[in-house]
């Protein structure tokens, strides 16, 4: 009986440690684990700055090229305008140039019109989509901190009972030895 006693003590002293390096086993892979979890997020953030930029500059030269594109067909416009008036017979030729010309630059500044607002469209896509990785990385990044911090709370936890059911045992075990103990010198007095 007394070797049984001694074994579950053991038994129970061994199980209440294991328990105990996993617990702290768990703390240090949580603690590791948030680590990564924030290198990724500073690493995506920073993809994501890297990648509107990058965008922006596209936009912006592209944007830069239809301004230039559309100046420059304005001008072709009202040279060829110039050009045409001149060649008139039977018209009243200040009059037709002039409303000629008031019709020619209300084109113009209708089609600088479209393009300015679809270019200001083309950058408030650019900066919401933006916005959107940016709440959304955010939220992955929160997401992962709450899993990794569930994930500890529920092993500590759990090393926590099987410490405590060990360290039961390894108690019950030396108690049962301690009765045994008492037991046997009892009987020994009785001789």
């Amino acid at each position: 009986m007394l070797f049984g006693n001694i074994v579950s003590t053991v038994s129970g002293v061994s199980s209440a440690l294991n328990a105990y390096n996993n617990k702290k086993a768990t703390k240090y892979i949580a603690r590791e684990n948030r680590k990564i979890a924030e290198m990724q997020f500073e690493y995506n953030k920073e993809e994501i700055s890297r990648a509107f930029d990058s965008n922006l500059r596209a936009v912006l030269r592209e944007q830069a090229n239809e301004r230039i594109g559309a100046v420059d067909e304005a001008r072709t416009m009202l040279s060829n305008l110039n050009m045409n008036t001149g060649n008139l017979k039977n018209v009243d030729s200040e009059s037709f140039e002039h409303d000629i010309k008031d019709k020619t630059s209300k084109e113009i500044a209708d089609n600088m019109i479209f393009m300015l607002d679809t270019q200001k469209l083309a950058l408030d896509e650019l900066v919401n989509t933006k916005i959107a990785q940016t709440y959304n990385l955010g939220l992955n990044y929160s997401n992962a901190l709450s899993s990794i911090n569930n994930r500890e709370i529920a092993l500590k936890e759990k090393y926590n009972s099987q410490m405590a059911s060990g360290l039961m045992k390894a108690f019950t075990g030396m108690g049962n030895m301690y009765i045994d103990y008492k037991g046997t010198l009892n009987s020994e007095e009785e001789k």
